[in-house]
């Protein structure tokens, strides 16, 4: 993955936090925390797959779909532990 992809990344984070928020439902914190956990993960999850050689496309759109599964599974989580686990 280039470095233009990982420049990428929080951009996209904070775009699917957004549209959780949004359109999906998913806003037990609030948009802040939606567009922060969306960065945050896609970030950090899509760096390790990145890392682990799952960046099957190459450059930019590698980095959207990295860090666009990345931020879906940070929000996934948020969800899950705001549902089933109350902090």
């Amino acid at each position: 993955m280039t470095f233009t992809g990982f420049l990428i990344m929080p951009l996209v984070g904070a775009a699917m936090g957004w549209f959780a928020y949004q359109f999906m439902g998913i806003y037990p914190y609030g948009i802040i925390v939606n567009l922060i956990v969306g960065a945050v993960g896609a970030v950090v999850i899509g760096g390790i797959l990145a890392a682990l050689g799952f960046a099957l496309i190459p450059g930019i759109i590698g980095g959207v779909v990295l860090s666009g599964i990345g931020a879906a599974v940070a929000l996934g989580v948020m969800n899950f532990v705001y549902r089933y686990i109350r902090f």
